[in-house]
C-alpha cells in the first residue's frame, strides 16, 4: 500500500467503542424511548456526557429508520445519516454480489465504500474485497460493519492513481457509486444532504473518469440514479433498473466485461429476497388499441428502463397510446411485480361533471385519482368528485391522453 495513504486515524468515533455498545444495548432494551428521559437514564446508569448521549440517541433513531426501510434489523451495523441516505438496500447489494460471484469474480474493488454495505455483501458472497473511502470516520464505520469478513478498507482518494492501483491490484471487478449530491447545498425538508447533481460530469468522480475506469477494468459496475439518461450507457454495456418492494431505488451500469447481459433489465426485488426480472431480450409488440377490459398501470421500474412493450408482450397486452405507460388487456389479470391491474368500468372524454356523475352512478365511496401524460391536480379532483359520491365502492380514475383526446378511465381494483 502506498505510504502516502496510510489507513485512517488511530482515534475512532466513540459510537464504535465497547462503551457505546453497552449504552446502545441499554437504549434498545428501554421501554420508554422518549429522548429526554432515555438520555437522563443513560447519564445516571453509565455516566455518559451530552455528546455521547446524543450519539446513542442518533444511532438508535438511524437503526429504526434502517429497519423500517430494509425490513431487517440493523442493530449489528453502525450508521450515519448521510451514509444511510446513500446506502444500497441490503437485499439489492446481496443480489448484485451473487451476480458477480456467479460471473466468476473472486476479488472486487469497492470504490467509495461509504458504510460498507456493498463490501459486506460482496464478502458474504465469498469475494475478497479491497475498499476505498475518502472520509476516515466513515471508513471506521465501514470497518465495524464488515468486521470478521475478508474486507480491507483504505482511507484515501480513489482518483489518486496510487490509491486506485492498490484497490485494483488482483481485482476481477469493481463497484462504484459516484456521489450525486452537493454536500454544501441546503438540506431538504426530510433532512437529506444537499441537492441532486444532474450533470454526470459534476458527479464525484465524474462520468468521464468512470468510463476510463471501465476501460481499465471492463468488469465494472456503477450505481447511478434511476433517472439516468439512456444515452449515457455505452452501446456495449448493460443497464439495470431496480425496485425493492415496489419502490424504484436505483439503476446500475454493467460495463462490457459482463458479456451476455441484455442491454436493459428491470429488476423487482422484495425484502425477503424474491425477485422477478424483465429483459430487453424478449420480443415486443407495439400494437396500440383502445382501452379493453383491464387497465394496466406500469411500474416506474419498467417505464424508466424503457421496457413497457416488453411487459406488454409478457402480459399479452397492448398499449392505449404509443407514448403513455398504460397497457390494456382482456381476460383474467396476470400478476407480476411490474404492474397493477384495474377492471375498467367506463371510458369517457375528460369532463369534470361527466366524470363526477359517472362515479356517483357507479356507487363510488372511496377514490384514487392517478394520471399519465395529463396535467391536473389529482387531489383537488378527488375531493371534488367525492363530494357527490355516497356509495361504498372503492374506485380509481386514470387520467390520460389517447391520441390528442384527454380521457378518464374509470376503474376498480
Amino acid at each position: 500500500m502506498p505510504g502516502a495513504h496510510e489507513n485512517g486515524r488511530v482515534e475512532q468515533p466513540w459510537i464504535l467503542s465497547s462503551a457505546a455498545e453497552a449504552a446502545l444495548a441499554m437504549a434498545r432494551a428501554a421501554t420508554d424511548r422518549d429522548p429526554l428521559r432515555l438520555g437522563a437514564a443513560l447519564q445516571r446508569a453509565l455516566g455518559l456526557d451530552a455528546s455521547q448521549r446524543a450519539a446513542v440517541l442518533t444511532q438508535l433513531s438511524l437503526e429504526d429508520r434502517a429497519t423500517t426501510r430494509w425490513h431487517a434489523p440493523a442493530t449489528d451495523m453502525r450508521l450515519t445519516r448521510e451514509g444511510l441516505e446513500q446506502a444500497t438496500r441490503p437485499v439489492l447489494a446481496e443480489w448484485r454480489a451473487r451476480q458477480l460471484a456467479d460471473a466468476g469474480v473472486r476479488q472486487a474493488a469497492d470504490l467509495g465504500c461509504g458504510l460498507g454495505l456493498e463490501s459486506r455483501a460482496l464478502a458474504r458472497a465469498g469475494l475478497r474485497v479491497r475498499a476505498v473511502e475518502l472520509d476516515p470516520d466513515t471508513a471506521a464505520f465501514a470497518r465495524h460493519n464488515s468486521a470478521g469478513l475478508d474486507v480491507t478498507i483504505h482511507v484515501g482518494d480513489l482518483t489518486d492513481p496510487a490509491v486506485l492501483a492498490w484497490a485494483l491490484d488482483g481485482a476481477d471487478a469493481a463497484f462504484l457509486d459516484p456521489a450525486r449530491r452537493d454536500p454544501t447545498g441546503p438540506r431538504t425538508i426530510d433532512g437529506r444532504t444537499g441537492h441532486r447533481v444532474l450533470d454526470p460530469e459534476s458527479w464525484s468522480p465524474p462520468w468521464s473518469w468512470v468510463r476510463t475506469l471501465a476501460d481499465r477494468l471492463p468488469r465494472t459496475v456503477v450505481k447511478v440514479a434511476p433517472g439516468i439518461d439512456h444515452a449515457l450507457v455505452p452501446s456495449d454495456a448493460s443497464a439495470t433498473w431496480a425496485a425493492v418492494d415496489g419502490d424504484l431505488v436505483e439503476a446500475s451500469v454493467w460495463f462490457r466485461g459482463f458479456a451476455g447481459l441484455p442491454a436493459r433489465r428491470a429488476l423487482a426485488l422484495t425484502h425477503d429476497g424474491s425477485l422477478d426480472l424483465l429483459t430487453s431480450d424478449a420480443s415486443v409488440d407495439e400494437t396500440v388499441t383502445g382501452v379493453r377490459d383491464h387497465l394496466i398501470d406500469v411500474a416506474p421500474v419498467v417505464t424508466r428502463s424503457g421496457l413497457v412493450t416488453t411487459l406488454a408482450a409478457r402480459l399479452d397486452a397492448t398499449r392505449i397510446d404509443p407514448h403513455i405507460g398504460y397497457l390494456t388487456r382482456d381476460g383474467a389479470p396476470v400478476p407480476t411485480p411490474f404492474h397493477t391491474t384495474y377492471r375498467v368500468l367506463d371510458v369517457l372524454p375528460f369532463d369534470r361533471r361527466r366524470v363526477g356523475s359517472a362515479l356517483a352512478g357507479l356507487g363510488c365511496g372511496a377514490l384514487t385519482v392517478m394520471k399519465r401524460g395529463f396535467a391536473a391536480d389529482t387531489e383537488a379532483l378527488r375531493r371534488q368528485w367525492l363530494r357527490g359520491c355516497h356509495g361504498d365502492r372503492a374506485m380509481v380514475v386514470a387520467l390520460t391522453r389517447i391520441g390528442d383526446v384527454p380521457t378518464a378511465v374509470v376503474c376498480e381494483p
